[in-house]
């Protein structure tokens, strides 16, 4: 390709337009009229000799010229932004960056509310979009095909891929739901009672298995598991409205300890606590505004004193 040729406008279309999978709400992210967006794609197919977009049952799709494009793209931009001003002040105030944050329930429940605020007073500009995601396994895909620009969730260090950077946010112990009048259940939970009583797990995957399993069974113990639901709100209405009993990290159920009646309490067994960690490719680590907003969300993690 002859890079005389090549207009960075173009480049920055490209990034959009890859990423919408429609011209109409890549023209407004863009801040030009349908009919510019409609002719950078057309110089766009002409440079890249590839159609780029073609039309599916769903809308618009991404050939495979395009999905090899567009992690290139994305990066080749990042660099690019970093490079022209490495060492000059960030503006948050001025910042018109779109962020793409892959969350699970957890973070979105409770990492999110820590810093949102703050994001909105001293970046007003910068937008998040959340996409849904279920597991650390998939992250690695997700931030290398550029679908999405930070991963918040639960994962010790270990599980998180190599080939990523991954920060620890902070430790959440777990803790285990039972309805106010249970009637087998008074203050304390011991590991009979534990094994005796029905449980609800909360998996997205919807498996009905997880890691006190693991544990349990490492002793020749195993527990009953009567429902997996995918949200923990879910859970906590029906642990407050049945004799099930859940076992999930403290914060998230001291959440909704106010809006359900159950009890909290010690597990009588030993669990690993839960890592909340935050996790991006290589390639955005310098970026001046991904790396103030990986500092505001580090720094609104901190537990109060």
């Amino acid at each position: 390709m002859n890079l005389l040729r090549l207009d960075l406008n173009l480049l920055a279309a490209l990034d959009v337009l890859l990423e919408e999978k429609n011209v109409s709400r890549a023209a407004t992210r863009l801040g030009v009229t349908q009919p510019a967006a409609s002719s950078s794609l057309k110089r766009l197919r002409a440079l890249f000799q590839d159609e780029l977009l073609v039309r599916a049952p769903q809308g618009m799709t991404r050939t495979p010229r395009a999905e090899q494009l567009r992690p290139r793209i994305r990066s080749a931009l990042l660099a690019l932004s970093a490079s022209l001003d490495p060492d000059g002040p960030f503006d948050p105030m001025q910042a018109k960056d779109i962020i793409r944050i892959g969350v699970n329930d957890y973070a979105s429940q409770v990492v999110l509310p820590l810093f949102y605020g703050r994001l909105r007073k001293e970046a007003p500009g910068i937008k998040l979009v959340l996409e849904p995601r279920k597991n650390v396994s998939s992250s690695k895909e997700d931030l290398e095909s550029g679908q999405v620009d930070l991963i918040i969730g639960i994962g010790r260090q270990s599980e998180w891929p190599k080939s990523l950077i991954a920060k620890r946010l902070f430790d959440d112990p777990f803790v285990t739901m039972v309805r106010t009048n249970h009637p087998k259940v008074k203050d304390s939970l011991s590991l009979g009672q534990f094994l005796e009583l029905e449980h609800l797990v909360v998996s997205p995957q919807g498996h009905d298995r997880g890691i006190i399993d693991d544990i349990l069974e490492k002793d020749n113990k195993s527990r009953i598991v009567a429902l997996a639901v995918p949200h923990f709100s879910i859970a906590a209405r029906l642990v407050a409205e049945t004799d099930l009993i859940c076992t999930i990290p403290e914060r998230i159920a001291r959440m909704y300890s106010g809006l359900f009646q159950f009890k909290i309490l010690t597990p009588p067994l030993q669990l690993h606590v839960s890592n909340v960690s935050l996790a991006w490719h290589p390639r955005s680590d310098e970026s001046p505004c991904h790396r103030w907003l990986r500092q505001l969300i580090a720094e609104q993690s901190i537990p109060s004193p």
